[in-house]
């Protein structure tokens, strides 16, 4: 499910550790080091959105589920796939 503020943050975190900890980055212009940061951020940022993108459309698939169990009033389906969402 959706990562919180601190999973989220972390991950952007190792990336950036990451790029600065190879071998490599050292030998690059400040320039080019600058950038290097940068893409890791900003694949970690949108790694980030892509799960919570996932996560959203799974939600409200979810939430579609509950609405028709709630029109059909089968009350241990809906008790069952809400206990499903939410952990």
């Amino acid at each position: 499910m959706i990562a919180n503020r601190d999973q989220r943050y972390s991950t952007i975190a190792k990336a950036c550790l990451s790029v600065l900890n190879h071998q490599s980055f050292h030998k690059k212009s400040k320039k080019d080091q600058i950038a290097a940061v940068y893409a890791a951020i900003d694949n970690a940022f949108n790694e980030n959105q892509k799960k919570m993108l996932n996560d959203l459309e799974l939600l409200l698939e979810s939430l579609k589920k509950i609405q028709q169990l709630a029109e059909t009033e089968n009350n241990t389906d809906i008790i069952q796939l809400t206990r499903k969402i939410l952990g």
